[in-house]
């Protein structure tokens, strides 16, 4: 199809100063249904068969439909050029008759295990986490003309590997330096109407030849009480609200991931309940050994009835420092841990600015000095955050966000309560005298 043909055409451009690919990156953005993975197969042939001991390696979600798309690339067009097929559950590849080889790898942060790739190719990239491409991104340093795929329709909140190759895609070709990433998109504005047909054929290069209209019509009726997920699959559409520039720095957030930090000491407990009532988050904050702080979202519990007695039990358990929480969305929290007995500060307007304030600038040092566990609830929450302003402070909307953002706000207030705490006095010197 001639989109497919245009973007092969443009990720084989060459630099005549250096003999080398133009575009080491390539991304595509497109809905489902658009033929993308012919492209991805044409790719792997191109790749595999343009020259002699290639390595490339195919990446998805899903390690099985990966190993399906692998059997199905060996019995393609191509198949003549094969000469044999490894199905081994876990080693399985494709060997070329001119030595090139192609494989697959797993879509986590084992990614990197295995020879050095000329070619990798992250499909379905929405659903994949940074540790795919921070694992990966070795394996090609060695290889003399590498080049990286990563292709997918639009993500949701938590997709923040590829919303992040999809601004850096934006911002090369608004650039247009004629090297580096090169960035292909197809999909809807954020305020054209999702059923009109009009919207549809602008958004969906392949529409009336791999999809038809009246199987978009279809779709679209099927999930009307989800249209994000229409959006998304087909129109290649991102939720509102996705680099908003009053929203939270997305690539540092990715850059402060950090699953298994350890932490040492007594930690602080922070609290906050979603604008709706409809449920709150606890989380804990504490230091590393090398004085970072990380946060982690340790329960989400509907409404706020039970709230008090459960942070009662945890500051027991984990002898907890304190418990922080702003004075006004958990009030009735507040009073009903102070009638258990339960010291809790309070933070009001001026106190909860200075926190998110903060923890914004902790999260954009280089290193950042705050730390988090990667948890889908605090990675959307992360991704809704929006600002409000008063004055020339700031601090995260519940109302003006895109979605709940109880756990980071639950995380910045038990991160402050860290921050705020003095330390500990050192114990009296002890002299004696003979």
């Amino acid at each position: 199809m001639d989109w497919q043909r245009e973007v092969l055409e443009v990720a084989g451009e060459v630099d005549p100063t250096t003999g080398l690919l133009a575009y080491p990156t390539v991304g595509v953005s497109v809905g489902r249904q658009e033929g993308k993975s012919t492209l991805t197969d044409a790719v792997a042939y191109l790749r595999s068969l343009a020259r002699r001991h290639q390595r490339g390696a195919y990446v998805c979600q899903d390690r099985s439909i990966a190993a399906d798309r692998l059997l199905e690339l060996a019995s393609g067009p191509a198949a003549r050029y094969v000469a044999d097929v490894r199905r081994s559950n876990g080693k399985e590849r494709i060997r070329w008759t001119n030595g090139s080889r192609w494989e697959i790898r797993a879509g986590t942060g084992k990614a990197g295990r295995g020879p050095s790739l000329d070619t990798v190719m992250v499909d379905e990239a929405a659903l994949l986490p940074f540790a795919v491409l921070d694992a990966l991104g070795p394996t090609q340093a060695a290889r003399p003309d590498p080049q990286l795929w990563v292709t997918s329709n639009a993500g949701d909140a938590q997709s923040l590997m590829f919303w992040h190759y999809t601004e850096l895609g934006r911002d090369s070709a608004a650039a247009d330096p004629g090297r580096g990433v090169a960035w292909f998109e197809w999909g809807a504005d954020d305020d054209d109407d999702r059923a009109n047909p009009a919207v549809w054929r602008a958004s969906m290069p392949a529409l009336g030849r791999t999809i038809s209209e009246s199987f978009v019509a279809t779709k679209l009726a099927e999930l009307s009480r989800e249209p994000e997920r229409f959006d998304r699959e087909y129109l290649n559409r991102w939720p509102p609200g996705m680099g908003g520039h009053d929203g939270l720095d997305l690539d540092a957030w990715a850059a402060a991931a950090t699953p298994r930090a350890r932490t040492v000491g007594r930690p602080v407990i922070g609290l906050d309940v979603d604008v709706h009532r409809a449920h709150t988050s606890i989380a804990l904050a504490a230091l590393d050994p090398a004085g970072r702080l990380v946060v982690e979202v340790v329960a989400q519990l509907p409404g706020t009835a039970g709230v008090a007695p459960y942070v009662r039990d945890l500051r027991r358990q984990r002898h907890a420092v304190a418990v922080v929480a702003d004075d006004l969305t958990c009030a009735s929290v507040v009073t009903e841990l102070r009638r258990l007995r339960v010291e809790v500060t309070a933070l009001g307007a001026t106190d909860f600015a200075r926190a998110c304030g903060t923890f914004a600038d902790h999260l954009d040092a280089t290193p950042p000095r705050v730390l988090h566990r990667s948890q889908r609830a605090l990675d959307v929450a992360a991704a809704n955050a929006v600002r409000r302003r008063f004055g020339d402070a700031w601090a995260w909307s519940r109302t003006r966000s895109t979605g709940p953002v109880d756990a980071l706000v639950a995380c910045v207030v038990a991160a402050w309560g860290v921050w705020s705490t003095p330390a500990p006095a050192p114990p009296p010197a002890v002299t004696s005298s003979r």
